[in-house]
């Protein structure tokens, strides 16, 4: 991804069907992560049906760098108040239709990163 002045943030989406979404009783996502280029702030989001965004960040230390694998937790994500109002107000995992995980990088940077082996996790 290569970003220029405008806000650089870069999230591929991930439609889920029916049979794809978080079953009853888990507790989020794990996935394996690699910024193979660039820098910046790791994060998922999870999309209700009803187009609310719930935001949390990604545990990835920079420093280390290569793959690691991170969680995203349920009760740790946010409302983000650039997606539509949610009607209870919390995120309902039965109801996430979508799944992003992205990067917050610098203006007029240059990112590579590869995600992969996504899987609902429970704890």
């Amino acid at each position: 991804m290569a970003f220029g002045d405008q806000d650089p943030w870069g999230y591929p989406r991930l439609k889920l069907a029916a049979g794809e979404r978080p079953p009853a009783g888990f507790d989020g996502v794990m996935a394996d992560v690699e910024i193979l280029e660039g820098e910046g702030d790791l994060r998922a989001q999870f999309l209700e049906d009803g187009g609310s965004a719930y935001l949390t960040d990604l545990a990835y230390n920079g420093r280390r760098g290569g793959r690691q694998t991170v969680a995203a937790f349920f009760d740790k994500a946010n409302w983000g108040s650039y997606s539509r109002p949610d009607a209870d107000g919390v995120l309902s995992p039965a109801e996430i239709g979508g799944l992003m995980v992205g990067i917050n990088a610098k203006r007029n940077s240059r990112v590579r990163l590869a995600v992969g082996n996504v899987r609902w996790v429970k704890y």
